[in-house]
């Protein structure tokens, strides 16, 4: 073989290696809201109309499947995995019915401190901070953060949005007390009250052993409080997600062996963070860094695409950008 028979060989060898494998999506919420300043939510009806565009053109199959069929360099064209993360209570009434009906499998993600119902999760309680002043900036002037956002910080945001996300950098890397502590004071220099809106429940506890039945749907780990986990130590950060793992296999009564990173992003979690979701019993761990799965396959950050609320003809164009040249 020549010197050019044999690099031409490599370089095939390693394109075959770091093509595109498949692709895990990552949603949030199925519902129409006001307001959604974090874009997590697909409405039902474009939702419904991604899922027959996914039956039609990708090879669907169980987040667990399409991870053991990676890692063996077995998966079959357009496969693809769903899943969803935080647990919103609509992940079993509104959801759930529509996977059935198109027979696309997903997991989801849960976060198990909020199945109590006492509270919203804390960035939607933030949206409600924000949303209930007629001019969100004057949340600013309330709790004495003016310089932190001006209105157009962000250009293209109107200023509700511009307002919550950077409210959100002051509160993410805080501990859980500190950040109800912190939630509850801006309620009161705002002279609002965080109420629980049933459009932002999570699931019962019933409500996801129902989730969890019939097979078509996983329930995976997410941990208790929603941290990003690299602001914990490695105590705080074994306690998030063992004793997230504990409360959802109490109530679904098997193993869970999924996991989701919070947040996801590779600054929200750290090397011990990996290997405590190893040590825990998580047999795969999903990011939400945006790019296909490629070879070879690291089963503890496995990257997520998120497509949004796309109407049909763009979210068609999208998947099969990511299909083909996605990186």
């Amino acid at each position: 073989m020549s010197v050019i028979e044999s690099i031409r060989d490599r370089m095939v060898a390693v394109r075959r290696a770091w093509r595109p494998a498949g692709i895990i999506l990552i949603y949030h919420r199925v519902a129409n809201l006001p307001r959604d300043p974090w874009r997590l939510a697909v409405s039902p009806e474009k939702f419904e109309e991604q899922l027959q565009i996914i039956k039609t053109l990708t090879t669907p199959m169980p987040l667990r499947t399409f991870r053991t069929l990676a890692a063996a360099n077995r998966l079959p064209p357009r496969a693809m995995a769903m899943t969803f993360d935080d647990g919103y209570r609509e992940s079993l009434h509104a959801i759930k019915p529509l996977l059935e009906r198109y027979d696309v499998p997903a997991t989801f993600f849960v976060t198990s401190g909020y199945l109590d119902g006492h509270a919203e999760f804390w960035w939607d309680q933030l949206e409600q901070i924000v949303s209930s002043q007629a001019d969100p900036t004057a949340v600013l002037d309330a709790i004495g953060h003016r310089d932190t956002a001006p209105a157009n910080a962000s250009p293209g945001l109107d200023a509700s949005t511009a307002v919550c996300r950077t409210l959100w950098t002051r509160i993410y890397t805080l501990s859980p007390a500190e950040r109800t502590a912190t939630l509850d004071k801006w309620a009161a220099s705002v002279g609002t009250t965080l109420d629980i809106r049933d459009t932002h429940r999570c699931v019962t506890p019933e409500e996801l052993y129902r989730l969890d039945a019939g097979g078509l749907t996983t329930i995976g780990g997410h941990t208790v409080s929603h941290p990003p986990l690299a602001t914990l130590d490695v105590r705080r950060q074994s306690l998030e997600i063992s004793q997230g793992k504990k409360d959802l296999e109490d109530i679904v009564d098997h193993p869970i062996t999924s996991f989701a990173y919070p947040i996801g992003r590779a600054s929200d979690f750290t090397e011990d963070t990996v290997q405590l979701v190893r040590e825990h019993g998580f047999q795969l761990a999903c990011t939400t860094s945006a790019r296909p799965v490629t070879f070879p396959v690291d089963d503890l950050r496995l990257p997520r695409v998120a497509l949004h609320d796309l109407e049909a003809d763009r979210f068609e164009e999208a998947l099969m950008w990511w299909f083909r040249e996605g990186r």
